[in-house]
């Protein structure tokens, strides 16, 4: 079923995967690749270079299968094939762990690639989106998530040339954050 929500706001109420038995095992997997980060920042920093190591929280669909199941869950797969068609591929995945106290993001969008190496086309909204997994609950004390309204899709006035991450809201769209 088409969820107006998506439709209209650009964003949909959550969805429950069909097997949640993999959550823990997944959440776990997590932890310990921002343990392996965080060594390699620690060891990057006391030999004073730069930690130019992959990060390990990227792209881990590829190769640790309980990430990948998260993807190819039956309700997610169902949910993306009727609202956004069947011809799609994950791309990218990156893991945030967030932990009570972490603090918020700054205002961002998730426009990251653009057909391989091409320049990133910020106004075309027709062929990306944005998936998010929760591994744990999310509350306002860690990983609450704010949005802006419609931004799917063209706003008059609303200059889509804007920074991937900025301060203050801009007011033209003030009115649609939720």
């Amino acid at each position: 079923m088409v969820d107006e929500r998506l439709q209209a706001e650009g964003v949909s109420e959550p969805y429950e995967l069909a097997d949640t038995s993999k959550l823990d095992e997944a959440c776990e997997v997590v932890i310990e690749l921002k343990a392996r980060q965080r060594e390699q920042n620690i060891i990057a920093r006391e030999a004073g270079i730069e930690n130019k190591n992959v990060n390990p929280l990227i792209d881990r669909h590829l190769d640790i299968s309980v990430i990948k199941s998260l993807f190819f869950d039956t309700n997610v797969q169902t949910v993306l094939a009727e609202n956004l068609g069947k011809d799609l591929f994950v791309w990218r995945t990156n893991f945030f762990v967030k932990k009570e106290g972490t603090g918020d993001n700054k205002w961002h969008h998730d426009r990251h690639f653009e057909n391989g190496d091409e320049p990133i086309n910020i106004y075309d909204t027709k062929n990306h989106f944005t998936l998010l997994v929760a591994l744990t609950d999310i509350d306002t004390n860690a990983g609450r998530i704010e949005y802006i309204k419609g931004t799917h899709q063209p706003i008059s006035g609303f200059d889509r040339n804007i920074p991937r991450h900025f301060q203050e809201t801009p007011r033209i769209v003030e009115d649609r954050v939720a």
